[in-house]
């Protein structure tokens, strides 16, 4: 396998529907979701939604919104079309460089990340 660099913003490990299965699959693995508790009324802010394998947090934010926010484009288009399917109404996504993010400053209650240094380029 050649190692895969990247200076140009994209995922060092893609984000073809394989890829897609892949981190949804190790979301539920990991099983580290069930710590993550907020109010009824939070704004959430995920950085590295991805695909959208932590939408199911959303669903505890009854009266807040949930706000996805990945680097990539097609992770952004599936995130919207899980949310689409699933009914989830109270989230927003947002394409942006986690680095940048293009959020006024106090307008989420918390913010997370999960899976995401794994898809960080490694320069030699």
């Amino acid at each position: 396998m050649t190692k895969q660099y990247s200076r140009d913003n994209s995922y060092t490990l893609g984000a073809s529907p394989i890829e897609q299965d892949r981190l949804e699959i190790q979301s539920e693995i990991y099983g580290d979701k069930q710590y993550l508790k907020f109010a009824d009324n939070n704004i959430v802010c995920e950085i590295g939604c991805g695909a959208g394998a932590n939408l199911d947090l959303a669903r505890q934010l009854t009266k807040g919104k949930y706000i996805g926010i990945d680097i990539q484009k097609e992770q952004i288009e599936a995130a919207k079309e899980k949310a689409n399917r699933e009914k989830i109404e109270n989230v927003i996504f947002i394409e942006s460089d986690a680095r940048n993010i293009l959020l006024e400053d106090d307008s989420v209650d918390a913010a997370f990340c999960r899976f995401v240094l794994i898809h960080q380029p490694i320069f030699p």
